[in-house]
């Protein structure tokens, strides 16, 4: 009874019994499909097989199934597990067995080509060669049948649906991200090629200011407008207004074809990118002036959150303790910084009015963050600086492109898909952050609907994570954040050293993993007030972390954790999550082939580097042990 469905379409299950027949869903319903064709029907009973012999394990009382789908129907009910949680128990059969000779071979080539450096800093001039050697044909037919087949679903968000049907036929979600890198213009080439790093000068006031005091991080450089080299994540470069709108309508389809899923019982995701809707250069003002604003605050009443040994978090938590500073001390300190001010009291007074609405004479750090957030875009205030910060050509640019986020966020908000924004370099994304908390304001007042991005390998990532939190709990919105460890952590660490300013990226490997996994706690202990967390993670220790919370917590699948890996690589964990009673996802990155090069070679890079340690050496091994297996017969 269950070939059919499993053949021809989704398979319709209840999500606490994922465990009985979750794998076989997921690898075989997405193998039928992938390509956008069925199989004939001799591979068809082939599979049909595999799917028998899945169930079948699956329902053994030695599995893991029948444990975990009692977990998750006692969390479902409300209360935490009287038990201690279950440890999080990886499969690698479940994602292996379904799989075929050609696909464990494809998938565990690629990772051992991976693990060679000159292959992977070389790979762009590999690529080149072999358009010169063998024909660009060839070469583009190789890297469609390898690296785009198993990083990539396809070319159009047509091909993607059948895949997007098998995948949620084993309630595992797709969140759709067109990968395609824009190319510079003549004239950006021409100023790329330029002299690196000449440093545009900031204006400055007759009086010393907190301008005389502006951190590297916010200097433009010419070597910012091509920001591609390094980056492990999809990067826009800004052509003109036109494209902001094409990329923004490209957004709207990924949107549009990521409801679909909510017929299937899942809660959709897409993701966009701040810099594919503006001119990057204007976050860098923004991120200025916000600096600025920010930085008036007394310094001993800012919180740090360092990193501690934190326990799993429990129903019933108490908040952080904020330092609270006074409103006196505050326009003391304002009237210090910005000139101006101390002769317009008007001015004064709005400000001191959007950060003290009660006039009880107290504040703390959150109070004045979310202030910032209106203040920044109020050109009196900006006034009150005694310079022109944002040119009016920029301000322009940020108008626009809020505009066209909004678009994306209320067309997101009447299909119930929850719109991820990517993170991005650290001197764009203080900007960023108060433009996503300018939409979740207006979005997320009933459910998470705009999700913000926080990479994990920032010193700062546990502070700006309890402060968005806690504005958010001012504001009364509902928070969404999505926990990733980083992508652009060796343009960080090279800018830092040229520009000569701290590096902001953590100092070990160790130090990024504890980080990440305080914020996961730290966010999870927000799900039972409304909150919603993303948790973007190849790490097996940290998505053991996540689910041993989500067991103490008491949360059912459908309460706001959510597990994301990329398309292609750690389908063992994914499997694990779903078997587990949770809710995966895969990052399905799509696009025209010939446009993905770049997003292919990131993929690349970042096997050999973010998980070049125990997790890719794991998956090779056991990729390597089911290969051996087929190749003699004894499976």
């Amino acid at each position: 009874q269950n070939l059919a469905p499993l053949t021809l379409q989704p398979v319709d299950c209840d999500y606490s019994g994922m465990a009985n027949n979750g794998r076989s869903a997921l690898g075989i319903s997405t193998r039928l499909y992938r390509g956008g064709t069925l199989m004939r029907w001799s591979e068809s009973v082939r599979v049909g097989r595999q799917a028998v012999l899945l169930h079948r394990a699956m329902s053994s009382p030695s599995t893991l199934g029948h444990a975990a789908q009692a977990d998750t129907t006692k969390a479902a009910s409300g209360g935490p597990s009287s038990a201690e949680p279950k440890r999080f128990h990886v499969n690698p059969e479940l994602s292996l067995k379904s799989k075929t000779l050609t696909e464990i071979a494809r998938a565990y080539s690629l990772l051992y080509l991976c693990s060679f450096p000159s292959l992977v800093n070389n790979a762009d001039a590999l690529i080149k060669f072999g358009e010169k050697t063998v024909g660009g044909p060839f070469t583009w037919s190789v890297l469609k049948h390898t690296f785009a087949a198993q990083y990539t679903g396809g070319e159009t968000v047509k091909q993607l649906e059948p895949m997007i049907r098998g995948m949620n036929a084993a309630h595992i979600g797709a969140i759709l991200d067109y990968v395609a890198e824009a190319d510079l213009t003549e004239s950006q080439q021409e100023f790329v090629a330029g002299e690196p790093d000449a440093e545009v000068p900031v204006a400055t006031i007759a009086e010393p200011t907190l301008v005389d005091e502006l951190p590297q991080p916010h200097v433009f450089n010419q070597g910012m407008m091509d920001r591609r080299e390094d980056a492990m994540a999809v990067t826009h470069i800004y052509k003109n207004d036109q494209q902001c709108l094409e990329n923004m309508e490209i957004s709207k389809t990924a949107i549009r074809h990521a409801a679909m899923q909510v017929e299937a019982g899942i809660t959709p995701f897409a993701a966009t990118k701040i810099t594919a809707l503006m001119k990057p250069e204007a976050l860098l003002s923004v991120s200025r002036v916000l600096h600025l604003l920010l930085h008036t605050f007394p310094v001993d009443a800012i919180p740090t959150f360092p990193l501690a040994d934190i326990p799993d978090p429990v129903p019933g938590d108490a908040p952080p303790v904020w330092p609270v500073s006074s409103v006196a001390e505050l326009e003391q300190r304002l009237r210090e910084t910005f000139p101006l001010l101390r002769n317009s009291e008007k001015r004064m007074q709005k400000i001191l009015d959007a950060v003290d609405p009660d006039r009880d004479g107290l504040l703390t750090y959150a109070c004045w963050y979310t202030a910032c957030k209106t203040l920044w875009c109020d050109e009196e205030v900006i006034k009150s600086f005694g310079w022109d910060p944002i040119p009016e050509d920029d301000r322009v640019q940020v108008k626009q492109g809020i505009a066209l986020a909004s678009e994306l966020a209320e067309l997101a908000s009447e299909l119930g898909v929850r719109l991820m924004v990517d993170a991005e370099q650290t001197y764009f994304q203080t900007a960023i952050d108060m433009i996503v908390m300018q939409l979740q304001t207006k979005y997320n007042t009933e459910t998470p609907v705009v999700f913000n991005t926080i990479q994990c390998y920032l010193k700062d990532a546990r502070p700006r994570l309890q402060i968005e939190l806690e504005a958010h709990r001012r504001l009364g919105v509902k928070s969404g954040f999505k926990l990733v460890r980083g992508a652009y952590i060796l343009q960080e660490r090279q800018r830092s050293q040229e520009m000569e300013y701290p590096d902001p990226t953590c100092d070990d490997i160790a130090m990024t993993h504890a980080n990440y996994d305080t914020c996961v706690l730290d966010a999870i202990r927000q799900v039972p007030t409304g909150a919603a967390v993303m948790v973007a993670s190849h790490n097996q220790k940290s998505i053991e972390t996540a689910v041993n919370a989500i067991a103490r917590m008491g949360l059912g699948p459908n309460d706001g954790v959510y597990f994301g890996q990329l398309l292609g690589m750690g389908d063992h964990l994914t499997t694990a999550i779903a078997a587990h009673g949770c809710r995966p996802y895969k990052y399905v990155p799509y696009g025209p082939i010939d446009k993905c090069v770049a997003y292919l070679t990131r993929r690349v890079q970042e096997n050999s580097t973010l998980l070049a340690g125990e997790p890719i050496i794991a998956e090779r091994r056991m990729l390597r042990g089911e290969l051996f297996k087929r190749l003699t017969f004894r499976s």
